[in-house]
């Protein structure tokens, strides 16, 4: 049989791939391409699953409440008839630097977080405790609709590490330069 001259023997590029594999697949490329991904999906998750917009909507005419908790991804509604709520109150959580605060809804049935993540800042939190508690002193008020959205800062911190994530993927994939 014979071979053709031009057409290198499959032993002599065995070397040849084995450079490029170890050149291209170093550490130092490995390490960026696991960091990249890491910080790029961390980065979308926060970005999708963990802001939080929360909404309580009562009507006296249906006599039913309506609360809405939800991120950019996913949305839960819980409905429950008005004369059960009983007011809103403070849940506070200490941490070992700060503490953080949530709204908890008074109901017959069972107390109700208005916001499923508890966060920093007191008086938004107090506005909604306010209305709500004023909506259930006073039965001529028709209706009552409250709402906390805080999504904005979740949202640049997971947008800020989707940013770092693609970042390492992309000076992954650049070529290096020869010395």
């Amino acid at each position: 049989m014979n071979r053709n001259p031009f057409i290198p023997h499959p032993s002599s590029l065995i070397p040849v791939l084995r450079l490029y594999i170890l050149e291209y697949f170093s550490l130092a490329n490995l390490t960026n391409l696991v960091m990249g991904l890491a910080f790029t999906i961390a980065g979308v998750s926060v970005a999708a699953f963990l802001p939080e917009k929360a909404s309580l909507k009562c009507d006296r005419g249906s006599q039913r409440c309506l609360l809405e908790n939800g991120a950019w991804v996913g949305q839960s509604t819980n409905s429950f008839p008005i004369e059960t709520l009983q007011g809103a109150r403070l849940e506070r959580n200490r941490g070992r630097r700060s503490s953080t605060y949530r709204v908890i809804l008074n109901t017959s049935m069972q107390p109700l977080r208005f916001n499923q993540i508890a966060s920093s800042g007191v008086d938004p939190k107090q506005n909604v405790i306010d209305q709500v508690n004023a909506f259930v002193q006073n039965p001529q008020q028709r209706s009552l609709h409250v709402q906390q959205d805080e999504r904005f800062l979740p949202f640049l911190l997971g947008a800020g590490f989707a940013i770092a994530g693609i970042y390492l993927l992309i000076a992954q994939t650049q070529p290096k330069e020869s010395k």
